[in-house]
C-alpha cells in the first residue's frame, strides 16, 4: 500500500524490498515471521524498526522520539563503540528496546576471517549480555546483505539469529527526512523489518522521519513491535 503521511507528492526512490534473500537460505531472517520463535504470522499486520551502527550521536533523540511515539525498535549495536558508551546500551533496556550484535569493529567481509568473524560476534554478544543481563542472540552483518548468508552459516550453531531487512530507506545517503518516510511507506507490507541507522555520524534526518513514519504506517492498520 502506498502511503503518503506528509500529504504532499510521492518522492520517487529505489530502495530494497526483497520478496525473498541467500537464495532460499531460510535461517537469515528478512521478514518477522521468519523469527525461531514464530510470534507474527505472514498475515499480520506488524512491522519492526531496526537501527544500525550505534550507539552514536543520535542514538539518544531516537529513543526520545520513539518514547514520545510509543514504539519498540531494536538497536543493532557495533561492540567497540558500546563498550565505550555503557549507560547508553543499559538504557535502550530500559526503554523497552531490543539489543543485537552488528560485530565489535564494523569491518568489511573482505576483511576479517571466518574466526575473525566468529569472535567479533561473540565478543558482542557477551558484552550486551553482560550490560543488560538479557540474552543477545540476534546479528545483523556490517555493509552488504549478502555478508548475512556467511553469518549464517558461521554462527547459527553457536546460537545466533542471522537478520536482515526487508525495507531499506537508505536513510544513510538521505538528508531529506520526507523522503525516507516516504521510501518506507511506500514499501511496507506485513512482517516488515527496516533498516534505519542511529549511530556512525548524526542522523537527523532519520529521526525527523520516525514520526511519519510510524502516524502513516499505523494509519494503514499496523503494529510495531521489536524483535
Amino acid at each position: 500500500m502506498a502511503l503518503n503521511a506528509f500529504g504532499g507528492p510521492r518522492v520517487g526512490r529505489k530502495v530494497e524490498a526483497d520478496r525473498a534473500y541467500g537464495g532460499g537460505v531460510s535461517n537469515v531472517v528478512s521478514r518477522l515471521h521468519e523469527l525461531p520463535e514464530h510470534r507474527f504470522d505472514p498475515g499480520e499486520p506488524v512491522v519492526a524498526l531496526t537501527f544500525d551502527d550505534g550507539p552514536g550521536p543520535s542514538t539518544a533523540a531516537v529513543v526520545d522520539e520513539l518514547a514520545e511515539l510509543d514504539v519498540s525498535a531494536t538497536f543493532f549495536v557495533v561492540g567497540s563503540v558500546a563498550a565505550s558508551d555503557p549507560d547508553r546500551i543499559r538504557g535502550l533496556v530500559a526503554a523497552g528496546h531490543t539489543v543485537g550484535g552488528h560485530s565489535w569493529s564494523h569491518p568489511r567481509g573482505d576483511d576479517v576471517d571466518d574466526d575473525a568473524l566468529v569472535d567479533e560476534a561473540e565478543r558482542t554478544a557477551a558484552l550486551i549480555v553482560e550490560l543488560t543481563g538479557r540474552p543477545a542472540p540476534f546479528v545483523r552483518a556490517p555493509f552488504r546483505k549478502v555478508e548475512s548468508v556467511r553469518y549464517d552459516a558461521l554462527l547459527a550453531g553457536r546460537g545466533f539469529t542471522t537478520v536482515t531487512w526487508s525495507v531499506d530507506p537508505r536513510d544513510w545517503a538521505c538528508s531529506d527526512p520526507v523522503e525516507i518516510a516516504q521510501a518506507v511507506l511506500d514499501h511496507l507490507h506485513h512482517g516488515a523489518i527496516v533498516l534505519l541507522h542511529d549511530g556512525g555520524r548524526p542522523r537527523p534526518a532519520t529521526v525527523d522521519a520516525l514520526a511519519p513514519i510510524v502516524h502513516g504506517a499505523r494509519l494503514a492498520g499496523y503494529r510495531f513491535v521489536s524483535l
